[in-house]
């Protein structure tokens, strides 16, 4: 387990059972100076101790055992830290029920085989807040694109739309969703394509992200 300090940064804890992957994870958001990994951990028990000891912002977990431990875990870290972007990593070899996780307290979701600008861009998108909270003269993310919609805008996403952008949140591939959604995977990302630009998203982590934002607290108000 690796602990460091922090101050006037969004704080970040990594459970990944891998050390190849914790480093990894750990090189990607070290690219953004104001993201500081508090604490990494193989163990999801350790894990759940780090976000109750430091309190960070965001959790980047890929959580073991089965389903039940896993939305254990999730419960668990969520109880810790109830202000926390808990960020799930999805494997193809595993089947989890997103749903069920996210009723455990899960923010989000990213496959575990992401590129690391867009591991970055996950964790970065909900740390922005508690970053802006701290210090609003210098956002967490510099942005090259218009400001995203604001939540009196989302009344022009359609049915379809928000079905796309809840698979996405939910993990899916592009075909995995061409699946449910019977079209094909070109059409999924060619709308993929346009709902970036609508939201000013650089890649599909910053989308969901906005998504879990903007859209989702209206639709559960």
């Amino acid at each position: 387990m690796e602990i460091g300090n922090s101050q006037h940064r969004a704080n970040v804890v990594i459970v990944h059972e891998l050390p190849l992957m914790r480093r990894a994870l750990r090189a990607a958001l070290a690219t953004d100076p104001r993201l500081h990994v508090v604490g990494s951990t193989a163990f999801d028990a350790i894990g759940i101790s780090l976000a109750l000891d430091q309190r960070p912002d965001a959790i980047l977990i890929d959580p073991s055992g089965d389903a039940d431990a896993r939305i254990a875990t999730i419960e668990a870290l969520h109880h810790a830290a109830p202000t926390a972007a808990i960020i799930v990593m999805l494997s193809h070899e595993v089947v989890l029920d997103t749903g069920a996780l996210r009723g455990a307290g899960a923010t989000s979701f990213i496959d575990c085989y992401a590129h690391a600008e867009e591991v970055l861009a996950a964790v970065a998108g909900w740390c922005n807040e508690a970053l802006g909270r701290r210090t609003p003269q210098t956002p967490l993310i510099s942005r090259t694109h218009p400001v995203p919609y604001t939540s009196d805008e989302t009344s022009s996403l359609g049915t379809t739309d928000l079905d796309l952008l809840q698979l996405v949140a939910d993990g899916h591939t592009d075909d995995q969703i061409a699946r449910r959604l019977y079209v094909s995977p070109r059409t999924v990302q060619k709308h993929l394509a346009r709902l970036r630009t609508m939201t000013a998203s650089a890649n599909r982590s910053q989308l969901v992200a906005w998504y879990m934002r903007t859209v989702t607290p209206h639709a559960v108000g």
